[in-house]
């Protein structure tokens, strides 16, 4: 038979659910949202896609390429917050906020670094 098939591991479903939370740990509909200094780096990087989306406006034949850029630079920076930072993701952000300055020369006649620094 097929790998998977009869074979009832395969099939089983198992509760993978955390269980129930201490007394007193708040539940997840109440943890309020991250936030970041607003001098913080990543949080110019928000502010400068944020502007530069607005900008652009939807009907732009480029926004689903910024808006894939904002999500590459997300989570990088996601990462970053989560597990710390690394020459790696140094090197990512960077190749990130180069394509962004070429889209928002291109767009704006300023560099994307112009729109958060």
């Amino acid at each position: 038979t097929p790998i998977g098939q009869n074979d009832p591991a395969s099939t089983e479903r198992r509760d993978i659910s955390p269980g129930p939370l201490p007394p007193g740990a708040p539940d997840a509909g109440t943890i309020p949202p991250v936030s970041y200094p607003s001098n913080d780096l990543f949080s110019g990087y928000r502010r400068g896609l944020a502007y530069l989306l607005e900008q652009m406006g939807r009907q732009h034949p480029r926004y689903h390429e910024a808006l894939q850029y904002q999500q590459r630079l997300n989570e990088s920076l996601a990462r970053t917050k989560r597990f710390g930072d690394t020459e790696t993701r140094r090197a990512e952000r960077s190749e990130i906020v180069s394509y962004l300055n070429e889209l928002t020369l291109t767009v704006l006649n300023r560099s994307f670094n112009e729109l958060w620094q």
